[in-house]
């Protein structure tokens, strides 16, 4: 519960009641349970392609087009990006990508086929 009202406060903006929560948080003990449930957060931070299939975001849905939309922009931004960001990418763009990123899956895999 705690954990999906820190999900909320920061999805809407609401940081110091986002650090309130946070501070909460760290109150429970470390767990699968209490892992899952900040994926959402964590998505909000760093769209990451392998967390919106753990959180049950099926492509081609509303929901899997803005998924695929953060995944490109922080592409694009390029910052923070792990060392097997190719794969992930090119994986992510062939399951819930459209022919809009036909291009951007392209040259992914182009990326991984050089590494």
């Amino acid at each position: 519960m705690v954990a999906a009202e820190y999900v909320e406060a920061r999805r809407e903006g609401r940081r110091r009641e986002a650090a309130e929560l946070a501070e909460e948080l760290e109150d429970f003990p470390p767990s699968l349970e209490k892992a899952l449930s900040l994926v959402p957060a964590r998505i909000l931070q760093q769209p990451t392609p392998e967390l919106y299939p753990i959180l049950g975001i099926e492509p081609r849905t509303p929901e899997g087009r803005n998924a695929v939309v953060a995944v490109v922009a922080r592409d694009h931004n390029g910052q923070d990006l792990p060392a097997d960001w190719s794969y992930s990418l090119a994986w992510f763009l062939d399951l819930y990508g459209s022919a809009t990123e036909a291009g951007r899956l392209d040259g992914a895999l182009a990326e991984c086929a050089t590494v």
